[in-house]
């Protein structure tokens, strides 16, 4: 992973580094969300946890015996945010060693596509749309409930098999986790035109080689 790699989430109404990345960095970001999605949108830039676990999680080895998924749904497994995790405060070793054993179990089993933590919200950032305004908010922000902590992409046959290994994660204290299938081209019917469906391929595609430079 590259050093403070950064997710943007589109908002309906081994050791981790707690440093935040570089100012330069989030007002850069900033403005690229300031100039890339539509009015009435309200976008959170939040900088990822960086654990130095290896590469292993994300590229496949040889002799490697995962198995190989096709035409099956992809989901985010969201892990919702609560006064600790916004208060910054890091998991134990043994909560890490349960995880890792959880993810390594996700991997062995073709699952586990991708996954990170998520620094708490004072270190993130959150752009408004209004016709040409674009309003920056600074972080932290006070509806922990709405907020996650960390998210994983799986790929699984159903929801119903999603919902099971989500039952297997070693949560405990009334941890919350939502599930959400992502969205596929198919499911934009005819607005993803095959030129659309065409364009999306050829991003993916360098998206996944820039992964491996």
């Amino acid at each position: 992973m590259r050093s403070h790699e950064i997710p943007s989430f589109i908002r309906h109404s081994e050791k981790y580094r707690e440093t935040a990345p570089p100012p330069a960095l989030m007002a850069a970001m900033g403005e690229f969300v300031q100039r890339s999605l539509r009015d009435g949108t309200l976008v959170e830039v939040r900088p990822m946890f960086e654990p130095n676990l290896g590469p292993e999680l994300h590229e496949r080895r040889p002799n490697d015996q995962r198995i190989v998924r096709r035409k099956n749904m992809r989901v985010m497994v969201c892990g919702h945010a609560d006064k600790n995790t916004e208060a910054g405060q890091l998991p134990t070793q043994e909560g890490l060693t349960q995880m890792m054993k959880f993810n390594e179990e996700l991997v062995k089993a073709g699952i586990l596509l991708d996954g990170a933590g998520l620094l708490p919200t004072s270190k993130a950032k959150r752009v408004r749309f209004s016709g040409t305004e674009r309003t920056v908010i600074d972080g932290p922000f006070a509806e922990s409930k709405e907020l996650i902590a960390g998210y994983q992409i799986w790929q699984v046959k159903s929801m119903e098999e999603a919902v099971e290994w989500v039952k297997r994660a070693p949560f405990d204290g009334g941890t919350e986790v939502t599930i959400r299938p992502l969205f596929s081209p198919d499911d934009f019917g005819d607005a993803a035109t095959p030129e659309l469906r065409a364009r999306g391929e050829q991003l993916r595609a360098e998206q996944a080689r820039l992964k491996k430079l």
